[in-house]
């Protein structure tokens, strides 16, 4: 498999996406690059999984895209108030929520059609 006979590389990509969004949190850049490159991560991992292919470059495929990229900002935007509303009107409707929409951001990634609405109910629906 891919991951098997790439996972050091995969691990320095997960190291570097953790430095980078950390790092740039504190200029709350890391709020739009956390985001992006998470699914980027995903697309790399999900390539690996599916196709044993292991490619670096896919961490930066939806800085490309920049509809896209402003969808999956807008995915976990909305999924985090969601959560902290549930959150704050006490702490089981906020755990409902995390989970409820937990596969939103990899759903809009895979789909780049799919508008932000659109994901966060399928991944109600699956997360049912």
């Amino acid at each position: 498999s891919a991951i098997k006979d790439h996972w050091l590389m995969l691990f320095v990509v997960i190291f570097l996406i953790g430095v980078v969004t950390g790092a740039s949190s504190v200029a709350l850049v890391g709020i739009l690059l956390a985001p992006i490159l998470s699914a980027g991560l995903f697309r790399i991992t999900k390539q690996a999984l599916d196709e044993n292919k292991f490619d670096f470059n896919l961490v930066l495929t939806y800085f490309k895209d920049l509809n896209h990229a402003i969808k999956i900002i807008g995915v976990v935007i909305i999924t985090n108030i969601i959560i902290v509303i549930g959150l704050i009107l006490f702490v089981i409707p906020g755990i409902i929520f995390a989970l409820q929409y937990s596969q939103a951001l990899y759903i809009i990634a895979q789909n780049p059609e799919m508008g932000i609405e659109e994901a966060l109910s399928k991944s109600k629906e699956i997360m049912k």
